[in-house]
């Protein structure tokens, strides 16, 4: 099976983890190009009677790193939380909090079918911008996000997918599966 047609990148912010799970907006990233998420897991394993007798496997994280075409600066904003001035610009602090954040996509699997994900909490490096001047010919420059997840606190999930083949996976639910964030429906937050 191929991995392909990477699209439908959304991102909510996570405004509950207490007990009770809570997701603000969700909101669409445009201009994804790739991606890779690498899961590190540790292994332990127990010896008895001289034998390896048990195996221990706990979850750690899930490094995202995505390449985009470039990020507007209300998408730098959101992911980031930064604020706009009074003049319009947008300001970068030195004691700026980002919050945490689920990430979701979509991607083709075989000739026409989707898998659907959403990574439940997470936050993203700051990203680095590149600027070079026009040097004849056509030069196409990316920039590259790294994000890292975790399971939440509440209920220790990590990711949730689904595959459009699934059995239990409705046309609706694979057209609505964004409008959630895996099945939590977005809070309203009010400025």
């Amino acid at each position: 099976m191929a991995l392909a047609k990477l699209s439908k990148a959304h991102v909510a912010e996570l405004l509950k983890d207490d007990g009770v799970v809570g997701y603000g907006t969700i909101r669409r990233l445009r201009g994804l190009v790739s991606l890779n998420m690498e899961v590190k897991e540790t292994t332990e394993l127990f010896h008895a009677d001289n034998v390896v007798d048990d195996k221990y496997t706990k979850f750690e994280e899930c490094t995202v790193t995505l390449v985009i075409k470039e990020m507007p600066l209300e998408d730098y904003r959101y992911l980031y939380n930064k604020t706009v001035d009074t003049d319009g610009l947008t300001v970068d602090k030195t004691d700026d909090e980002q919050s945490w954040k689920a990430f979701g996509f979509e991607g083709g699997i075989g000739k026409n079918d989707k898998r659907m994900v959403w990574l439940t909490k997470g936050y993203f490096e700051p990203i680095s911008e590149e600027f070079k001047t026009e040097a004849g010919g056509v030069e196409v420059i990316t920039q590259e996000l790294q994000g890292t997840f975790i399971a939440r606190a509440t209920d220790n999930v990590w990711r949730k997918r689904a595959d459009s083949t699934d059995t239990n996976m409705t046309p609706e639910k694979v057209e609505t599966f964004f409008d959630t964030v895996a099945g939590i429906a977005p809070t309203p937050v009010t400025p």
